[in-house]
């Protein structure tokens, strides 16, 4: 049975083999590998110095709450810690 195949054929199939092997090694380095690329952060840096950190804010007029809340308890008496 193997003794009919002949080199001819042996070379095509292993001409084949190999274009296909090409073919799969291009397609894993061109499309499969990229995307397995996560895009990390770009991370900034810079020189801290210690100190003081002084906020101010003045003004005058009325303030209003973005949101108003009622709240209710189940028992009463005096708010004994908040924490």
């Amino acid at each position: 049975m193997f003794s009919k195949i002949s080199k001819k054929h042996i070379l095509i199939a292993l001409s084949f083999l190999i274009l296909l092997s090409a073919g799969g090694f291009a397609y894993y380095q061109a499309i499969y590998l990229p995307s397995q690329v996560t895009d990390e952060p770009e991370i900034q840096t810079t020189v801290v110095r210690q100190g003081d950190l002084v906020i101010y804010a003045s003004g005058s007029g009325t303030l209003i709450a973005a949101d108003e809340i009622e709240l209710g308890f189940g028992t009463n008496g005096p708010v004994a810690e908040l924490s």
